[in-house]
């Protein structure tokens, strides 16, 4: 299966709906962008570079002090974090409104750097509106937005059960993208200072800058598997990781060794999971036949990557330096 096929973008539109983050999302953004002190932008460090969309972050950064957040740091490897920083940077210098500061990895799940949010984005409404006599003010109120599905809500609860120690789900979080649908009243995440931080929708790129790209952001769970498609996104993944020499899907999928095709992959990991399904026969002779079900291979073959089975690996990892690689592999263990 070629994955990286030529003039296919205009499907891209239909992965990621316009509810996930279309025009409607970015305007209801921008309606409330005069009520906030600052935008927090949460992203996934596994595609640094990926569905950004850079014109209305501009937008954005021109009226308002902005914190890029990269969300899941513990699923890419550590040594590639200061290269990282250094090639978001040095990209968005161009632009006529640069980042404000210096991107922040965290991972909210682990707990990691999130309790230098809320000091990092004091800091930088403070710089920003330090010329402005009128902006005096004892509490801020900060929106948080990014591409569907990177861990905006889960940023939101672990900022604030590291400010005040409260452990509730403040809001929703889902593993499929879109849970959050609209902007959300504000939640109160510290107490000294007082902050407030305001889900919004997720705003993606209206079209990402290429196929691949796209399908990276969908094996990150930002787009609706069912309409990717997940044969596809398996074919992708399976061709990145067999292009750069990694193996170690074969302990997850039930290999002994590395196999040299992604049919062979799933209808070895279809056995090893005994999975088969009736599908109709339309040769003429009617009735029904019983096939290994390679959809559900897939979905398992895409599952280990989301779970963290195959290692540390960053999908963006183009722009490393050469000599870095941009995965990390756990020790291979026997198969029983």
């Amino acid at each position: 299966m070629n994955v990286l096929r030529k003039g296919d973008t205009a499907i891209i539109s239909r992965w990621f709906p316009s509810v996930h983050g279309g025009a409607g999302g970015m305007a209801e953004v921008q309606r409330k962008l005069t009520k906030m002190d600052c935008i927090i932008e949460v992203h996934d460090a596994r595609v640094p570079l990926s569905g950004r969309n850079q014109k209305f972050l501009e937008r954005l950064r021109a009226a308002r002090p902005h914190l890029l957040v990269y969300n899941k740091v513990d699923t890419i490897p550590r040594k590639t974090v200061p290269y990282l920083k250094k090639i978001v940077t040095e990209k968005e210098s161009s632009s006529p409104f640069p980042l404000h500061g210096t991107p922040l990895f965290c991972s909210a799940t682990k707990n990691k750097r999130i309790d230098k949010i809320v000091p990092k984005t004091v800091k930088l409404i403070h710089e920003f509106f330090k010329h402005n006599a009128d902006f005096a003010k004892l509490e801020y109120t900060i929106m948080i937005v990014g591409v569907p599905n990177v861990g905006k809500s889960s940023i939101i609860n672990a900022v604030r059960e590291t400010c005040t120690g409260l452990t509730n789900m403040a809001t929703r979080v889902g593993a499929q993208p879109g849970i959050t649908r609209s902007v959300l009243q504000t939640i109160r995440v510290s107490q000294h200072p007082k902050i407030y931080l305001v889900d919004s929708p997720g705003v993606l790129e209206p079209t990402p800058v290429s196929y691949e790209r796209a399908l990276r952001l969908a094996l990150c769970g930002t787009a609706i598997d069912s309409l990717v498609g997940n044969e596809l996104m398996a074919a992708y993944l399976f061709n990145f990781m067999q292009t750069r020499g990694i193996t170690s899907y074969c302990n997850y999928m039930g290999f002994d060794k590395p196999v040299d095709s992604l049919p062979e992959l799933l209808r070895g990991c279809a056995s090893m999971l005994q999975s088969r399904r009736k599908t109709r026969n339309f040769d003429g002779t009617g009735g029904y036949s019983v096939k290994l079900d390679l959809e559900l291979a897939a979905k398992f073959f895409i599952m280990g990557f989301r779970r963290g089975e195959y290692g540390k690996i960053l999908l963006d990892d183009e722009d490393l330096p050469s000599g870095v690689q941009g995965w990390e592999v756990p020790e291979a263990k026997d198969v029983e």
